[in-house]
């Protein structure tokens, strides 16, 4: 009886634990995203002399990341920078 306990108390502390790590882990997909936002940024700020506003103008990026987790969006904020935000979706928004 003991054991069984001691088990049921360890499940309820893992479980959440688990369920971090996940969502934690998870985020190496908003990463990925913004990462490639910064260097299709560099790319186009090389032909153009400017950052985009338009995130549909930079190859390789979309407006949602590889899993879906993210929403992604870019801004111009003047002709020497710009912000890339990565929203979460879904689960990944708890």
């Amino acid at each position: 009886m003991v054991a069984l306990g001691a088990s049921l108390l360890l499940a309820a502390v893992a479980v959440p634990t688990w369920q971090g790590h996940g969502l934690r882990a998870a985020r190496i997909d908003a990463v990925d995203a913004l990462t490639r936002v910064q260097l299709a940024q560099e790319q186009y700020r090389s032909l153009h002399g400017l950052y985009s506003a338009d995130l549909l103008s930079l190859r390789g990026t979309a407006p949602v990341s590889t899993q879906g987790r993210y929403t992604i969006a870019v801004e111009r904020t003047g002709a020497d920078g710009f912000r890339a935000v990565a929203r979460a979706r879904g689960a990944q928004s708890a």
